[in-house]
């Protein structure tokens, strides 16, 4: 506050009167384009007669004998000159600046002007030269330090716009003052000289067309735009019109000066469009609009003298009035960047707490959608128990004994679509709920089973209804159709298996993520205690729905156990070596083995399994996908049998990381392996794949 009221009383002390040792001229003599005779003049504040469209104007004065060792002519804010000469040779002047020669010698000093303006803005004042050096610094200070000041304030404004989180009308402000920074420097033609010679007449056209459509475009962002949006047309005309200038002013067509009183009407045109809104903002209360509302009134009134003499509504012209008007206005322009800010500060609170409501209601449904869901599964658990009780009474149990066609409906409740598949027991079909058009998939048991058959489909139901995890695929219903065929309801996943994408196995880059879902999802089963007993690329389902990302999920829990139960051991190893022949592809199958044997651990040819099993099977998938090669000569389960351990062919392509991991996860000893929640973490960390340095097919 001290600072701006020391800039206020700077630009009250710009008219200051002239050195005691210093005369003022007062007559002079002109002639129009440089040529032709003189004629005298003997106002300096009018235009001199007889312009006749001119763009030039020499004017001459008839400096008397000084007595003073450094005789100079000074005409401070002088802008226009285009050359000066004394004594008929040409001269050097410089901000204004004009070196008589010798001293004690009358002198005839001419200046050239490129285009007129009121002599009595700047005036003729002869003396020392370092007295009038002086005092023209001294006339200049005020307009320069506020220039300074403006080109300080802009430059801070526009970083802190820069920041995460700042106030977005800070770019509008900083712009707005380094305008204005342009204007007030352009005015200090001695002081300016110190920062560029040349080249202000296109900064000072710059900073007039900048300083109103930034304005404006602050208004627009602070208290919004007009609703045909004319604060931003005005601004955008504005700019554009100033660049028009300086462009006709370099390709030396109208002299940028010349057409400053077009700046001008602009200044006035874009005020006027401000002005009503900003009324109307202020009659519904908002503050920051009556902050701009006063600044700009005081802006208008404080500089009409100065908008009078650029549109020639006047000759007499005023020194220090816009940019005092402009130091006011930038001080209501701040408070209405606090009251904005305030306003919106008031706005993000209530609009955070109703976030905050909306989150509490969101959690309390979540709460009750889980209790629901959770109440689902116990039904569906105790309906699958009730199913195997029903079952164990009977030797064998009927099912469906043709395929379903489309539109056939299943106990009533789900409408046949298409089938999705088909094995020796059962089929999948695509089926959309009555209840709420939704596709689900709906396995139903086929043919004449065993009971033993029927009662590990009602298991595979009691297992799948304890699971909820999105790298699983969990159970909807289980139940017995009134024809007598058995069925489960699954999500739908909309996609296909890892089996289908074999063709990209080696590519890394793509395996990875999946392979991480996979131990996710692994990691999810075994903690429930679940065995899944059949994990292999066949079984993991691909999701490709609602994303552009691969969600892979576990899927058939067909054979899968709790893990404190006792191993089963439906049937013996075979006998026949021959078995143990058996090329790789024809091995996929499940046979005499509980399982598939490609991906069985060792300790499956003593009947045994465990969460330690789903891990060895995960290891084999992870190495098959990563590198395309299946890690073993032979599968290790047939290797036990025969009393052997089948060597491990760890590949050379997989990151050391990837491959220790892999080696321990296939260890033939159950306690050596890893936990499924340490592969999953171990493969977390594995991203991204660039990290590892993995070797193999890219994309």
């Amino acid at each position: 506050m001290r600072f701006a009221l020391l800039l206020i009383a700077l630009l009250a002390c710009a008219g200051c009167g002239t050195p005691a040792s210093a005369i003022e001229l007062t007559h002079a003599e002109y002639r129009w384009r440089g040529t032709g005779e003189f004629h005298a003049l003997t106002r300096l504040d009018l235009e001199p007669p007889d312009r006749d469209g001119a763009q030039m104007l020499e004017v001459c004065y008839q400096v008397p004998a000084l007595d003073v060792s450094d005789p100079v002519l000074a005409q401070p804010g002088a802008s226009s000159i285009a050359g000066a000469s004394v004594d008929g040779k040409q001269a050097n002047i410089a901000g204004g600046i004009l070196p008589l020669g010798a001293p004690r010698q009358a002198h005839r000093a001419c200046i050239v002007h490129r285009a007129w303006y009121p002599l009595g803005s700047h005036g003729a004042v002869v003396g020392s030269e370092l007295q009038l050096v002086r005092w023209t610094e001294q006339r200049e200070l005020p307009q320069f330090a506020l220039g300074l000041v403006f080109a300080v304030l802009g430059i801070a404004l526009l970083g802190s716009s820069l920041r995460t989180g700042a106030v977005r009308s800070y770019r509008f402000v900083g712009a707005f003052a380094l305008s204005l920074s342009l204007v007030s420097v352009s005015q200090a033609l001695l002081l300016r000289s110190l920062i560029l010679e040349s080249g202000w007449r296109w900064l000072t056209a710059a900073g007039l067309g900048a300083a109103p459509a930034t304005a404006a475009l602050f208004v627009r962002d602070t208290v919004g735009d007009t609703r045909k949006g004319w604060l931003r047309v005005a601004a955008v005309s504005t700019l554009a019109f100033a660049v028009l200038l300086i462009v006709l002013d370099a390709v030396r067509v109208v002299p940028v000066q010349q057409s400053y009183r077009f700046v001008y009407l602009f200044v006035l045109l874009t005020t006027v469009v401000i002005i009503p809104h900003l009324i109307a903002k202020a009659r519904g209360g908002d503050r920051a609009a009556k902050a701009l509302l006063y600044g700009l009134g005081a802006l208008v009134l404080i500089s009409l003298p100065d908008v009078a003499v650029g549109l020639d509504l006047t000759t007499q012209a005023a020194t220090g009035f816009t940019s005092l008007g402009l130091l006011v206005f930038f001080l209501f322009i701040g408070y209405a960047v606090e009251q904005s800010y305030r306003t919106q500060r008031a706005r993000l609170e209530q609009t955070a707490g109703t976030l905050r409501q909306q989150v509490t209601e969101l959690e309390e449904r979540g709460q009750e959608i889980e209790t629901l869901n959770e109440e689902l599964r116990h039904q569906l658990e105790r309906r699958s128990r009730e199913l195997q009780s029903a079952l164990s009474g009977a030797r064998n149990v009927g099912t469906s004994s043709a395929a379903l066609t489309r539109g056939a409906v299943v106990d009533g409740r789900y409408r046949v679509e298409r089938r999705l598949g088909a094995g020796a027991m059962g089929a999948v079909y695509d089926c959309v709920r009555l209840t709420d058009e939704r596709h689900v998939a709906v396995k139903l048991m086929t043919g004449l089973l065993r009971l033993e058959q029927a009662l590990r489909f009602a298991r595979e139901a009691e297992i799948a209804a304890k699971l909820r995890h999105e790298c699983l695929v969990p159970l909807v219903d289980v139940g017995v159709a009134p024809e007598g065929y058995l069925y489960l309801v699954m999500e739908l996943v909309v996609g296909n298996t890892l089996e289908d994408e074999r063709a990209r196995f080696g590519d890394a880059r793509w395996g990875l993520p999946i392979l991480t879902d996979v131990a996710r999802g692994l990691a999810a089963l075994h903690e429930a205690k679940i065995v899944h007993r059949d994990l292999k690329p066949s079984n993991v389902l691909l999701d490709r729905r609602g994303t552009a990302a691969v969600r892979a999920r576990i899927a058939d829990f067909g054979i899968a156990r709790p893990d404190e139960s006792p191993a089963f051991a439906d049937t013996a190893l075979p006998d026949d070596p021959a078995l143990a022949r058996t090329e790789l592809g024809a091995l996929t199958q499940t046979g005499a083995l509980v399982g598939t044997p490609l991906y069985m651990p060792p300790e499956a040819a003593r009947g045994e399994s465990s969460l330690a099993s789903d891990v060895f099977a995960l290891g084999v998938v992870m190495h098959e996908v990563l590198t395309g090669a299946y890690p073993f000569a032979a599968p290790p389960v047939f290797a036990a049998r025969a009393g052997a351990e089948a060597a491990i062919l760890v590949s050379p392509d997989l990151a050391p990381e990837l491959s220790t991991l892999v080696a321990q996860m296939l260890d033939p000893n159950p306690a050596a392996r890893p936990a499924a929640e340490a592969v999953r973490a171990a493969l977390e960390r594995a991203q991204p794949v660039e990290k590892l340095g993995i070797s193999g097919p890219q994309p």
